[in-house]
């Protein structure tokens, strides 16, 4: 694969440390981004991470996949109504960022082509020849074309978890690691490095295995591969 595969773990509306990676990083069109979703809530910013992705597109070759935050958010859009459980799980948040008054609710502020491009772009899973990418995780014993909805976006990843049967790495975001650190067993990488509650976003190049790190207060660092 010609350039650099990066992934990036959950974002989850927190903007500064996502332009410090890509400030850093500057993927252009010979390099494959992959962000494994939560775009949005618990951070400020949620509108305009959506727009940066949009932007990103021109730029790199993007794959972007969805969040179970992000399914919750278009389901309340979809039904123009709120879920609660979304609210108190940062919605409020991303209803602030868009402008949106929860009381008196005026659903055109929700940005058509934001919320079109979400739809569209917004995968359940993706694979190369080496690694599978999930948002939260796998059956090891299933193809992924057979995954349940409730595998891919929601599930915690299981402690025992050794593997899918293809041999392929899993890549995913979703379950926090609250010392800021990935997790990196070999056959999985994990990299929802906890950036709304103090820790950090994560940037993993698959091909180098180097690791970039950046928070809310605008600090970074660069993780070398171990030799």
């Amino acid at each position: 694969m010609a350039g650099r595969l990066l992934v990036i773990g959950d974002i989850h509306g927190f903007l500064t440390p996502l332009n410090l990676l890509l400030d850093h990083l500057k993927p252009d069109l010979d390099d494959t981004l992959v962000t494994l979703g939560d775009y949005i809530d618990r951070g400020p910013d949620s509108k305009n991470v959506l727009l940066k992705l949009i932007q990103l597109k021109t730029l790199t070759n993007l794959r972007m996949l969805i969040g179970n935050h992000d399914l919750m958010f278009l389901e309340s859009i979809h039904f123009k109504r709120f879920n609660t459980d979304w609210l108190l799980y940062g919605g409020l948040q991303t209803l602030e960022s868009f402008g949106v008054d929860l009381a008196n609710p005026d659903f055109q502020l929700f940005d058509a082509n934001i919320i079109d491009f979400l739809k569209s772009e917004g995968s359940r899973y993706w694979e190369d020849e080496k690694h599978i990418f999930v948002h939260a995780g796998v059956d090891p014993l299933l193809p992924l074309d057979q995954q349940t909805d409730k595998l891919l976006f929601w599930d915690k990843l299981a402690p025992d978890f050794r593997g899918h049967y293809s041999g392929k790495k899993v890549v995913c975001g979703h379950t926090r690691q609250i010392s800021g650190q990935p997790l990196n067993l070999g056959h999985l990488l994990c990299l929802d490095t906890n950036v709304y509650s103090g820790g950090w976003l994560t940037c993993c190049d698959l091909n180098t295995m180097d690791f970039w790190q950046a928070n809310a207060l605008g600090e970074f660092r660069h993780i070398k591969p171990c030799t």
